[in-house]
């Protein structure tokens, strides 16, 4: 296979990959979204049903369940991430080579996004492209969060958990 096809195949694979993530990612917020809301509701109508035993079981399952889906998201949304980085890294190696024509995306990108730097490319006007504020602040503070999203949910469905097994052994 030669060099350029290389290159686009594994754009491909990177491109295909980030739309994968943020598909992943939006598919695993709604679905702890939805178990946060059936723990809370579920929770709620056992602490005031007289701590129904039934109900308090399917309340721990559903918190429990949602624990396990914040694991896997971390995983998953892990995976994703390693992989897409792993591929930026392979196409700014094929850049870096002295045999590459073309234009080099991804080592702009990779210097623009993470060291901040302005990209700077004669013939086109105007001739820099500077990061812009957002660009400044995801690395600092959005993809810090992102990474703990599944730890919040986690914590949230913990957190129901613990109140429906001590109010469900507080009255046994």
């Amino acid at each position: 296979m030669e060099e350029h096809d290389q290159y686009k195949a594994i754009m491909s694979a990177w491109s295909s990959g980030v739309s994968s993530y943020h598909s992943l990612f939006s598919a695993y917020l709604t679905a702890n979204s939805i178990f946060i809301a059936a723990s809370i509701l579920l929770a709620k109508s056992f602490l005031e049903s007289q701590h129904n035993g039934a109900l308090a079981i399917v309340c721990f399952s559903v918190a429990l369940t949602g624990i396990f889906v914040a694991f896997q998201m971390a995983v998953a949304l892990s995976r994703f991430s390693g992989q897409n980085s792993y591929f930026e890294w392979e196409l700014r190696g094929m850049e870096a080579k002295d045999s590459f024509k073309g234009i080099s995306t991804f080592t702009n990108l990779y210097n623009w996004r993470e060291k901040q730097e302005s990209i700077l490319i004669t013939g086109h006007t105007p001739s820099s492209f500077e990061p812009n504020w957002a660009v400044k602040i995801h690395r600092y503070k959005y993809a810090a969060r992102s990474k703990a999203i599944p730890f919040v949910f986690g914590g949230f469905h913990l957190v129901i958990l613990v109140v429906v097994t001590y109010s469900y052994l507080s009255c046994v």
